[in-house]
């Protein structure tokens, strides 16, 4: 006979898994596994202390598994899978990877034409998300092997024995006293092989000197089960439970790079030569083909005046 006795002992300890705050957890439920495994074990242990049957074969022994606590490993993360678009950047952010967008445009009356410096890269020196992650939980369960002795008592069988006693004449008896005296003492020489033993019989009155015995079995009585503390036990196992897709927050994601476009400052990007005659001249990283007269003539306004041309002195002839 064994039985497993769960007890419901809130776990001796909680760890802390950053970014998650795992609340302290209450004893799991055991799988079939784990108790399977806890009454091999214990199944091994009665083997191995068994004694001598009883008459009729059952054992003198029984164990049952009873659990006595659970203490929580901490919970091991796994399969992390960020939640997209939650992601944003905190701190103050650097840029890089700059160009310069767009076609040149005029600012007022400038002989120059200006462009928009932009930065694909927005690098932030720290970051949050949200994510999902698996969380295993190793809990380790301690239980005890704890026996019931059995034992019985004998009782040897009993022979049996007729009533005891002896024949005498009855005093109301007619004829001869001395013939019927001899016939009683015959009575009793022969004793219970007669069918008559123990009733008056033939002028006889029967003396009784002791009651007749009943043959009785040899008997066994089962005794009160008793603990048996001494031969117990002590062991522990490990139950590792998966909780998946649990959501969570990482409030410290590390440096991130936002890809963008981000305007970094407006600037000189086509120049006029300060001499007549000369070329305009790309400057800033601008690489397009529009620093020419012709372009600078129909080029769009950004900024100022668009009546004011300025004075035109160093803008090469178309």
């Amino acid at each position: 006979m064994k039985t497993v006795k769960i007890l419901t002992i809130a776990a001796m300890c909680a760890s802390s898994l950053s970014p998650l705050a795992v609340a302290p957890a209450m004893a799991i439920t055991l799988s079939g596994d784990t108790t399977t495994a806890m009454a091999g074990t214990c199944d091994a242990d009665l083997a191995a202390k068994l004694t001598a049957p009883l008459h009729d074969g059952r054992p003198s022994l029984s164990v049952e598994v009873v659990e006595t606590g659970q203490v929580d490993g901490a919970p091991v993360e796994s399969n992390r899978a960020e939640t997209p678009g939650t992601r944003f950047g905190t701190g103050t952010p650097t840029y890089s990877d700059f160009r310069i967008a767009g076609a040149p445009y005029r600012t007022g009356g400038s002989v120059n034409m200006f462009g928009d410096k932009v930065a694909r890269n927005k690098n932030w020196p720290a970051s949050e998300y949200d994510f999902t992650a698996d969380y295993s939980t190793t809990t380790t369960v301690s239980y005890n092997c704890e026996y019931t002795r059995y034992s019985e008592t004998y009782t040897p069988p009993v022979e049996g024995s007729p009533v005891q006693g002896y024949y005498v004449r009855d005093p109301l008896a007619n004829g001869n006293e001395e013939a019927v005296t001899r016939a009683c003492e015959g009575f009793t020489e022969k004793g219970a092989s007669q069918p008559f033993w123990g009733d008056a019989h033939a002028q006889c009155l029967f003396i009784k000197t002791a009651d007749a015995v009943d043959p009785q079995d040899e008997m066994w009585t089962d005794n009160d089960p008793v603990a048996a503390p001494e031969l117990n036990s002590s062991h522990t196992i490990d139950e590792t439970n998966t909780e998946y897709g649990v959501a969570g927050h990482e409030a410290l994601g590390g440096p991130w790079t936002e890809v963008g476009d981000w305007l970094a400052e407006k600037v000189v990007i086509c120049i006029s030569p300060k001499k007549l005659p000369g070329i305009w001249t790309n400057q800033n990283g601008y690489t397009g083909t529009s620093c020419t007269t012709a372009y600078y003539n129909t080029a769009p306004w950004n900024g100022g005046s668009q009546t004011s041309n300025g004075t035109y002195i160093s803008v090469p002839g178309a």
